[in-house]
């Protein structure tokens, strides 16, 4: 392998690896944008009304 071959594949390694940790470092920051809901306790009575008392 001379030398240009190296360099090659060193940019080539190098640009995976960032790709990689840009998709991880994505997924990150996309879990922590989920909204957080949270229910009321009218909501709350509502659910459990429908899921028990029928």
């Amino acid at each position: 392998m001379n030398t240009k071959q190296r360099i090659n594949a060193v940019i080539a390694s190098l640009i995976l690896l960032a790709a990689s940790s840009l998709g991880l470092a994505y997924e990150v920051y996309a879990s922590g944008q989920q909204p957080a809901h949270t229910m009321t306790y009218e909501e709350a009575v509502k659910a459990t009304e429908k899921d028990c008392c029928k």
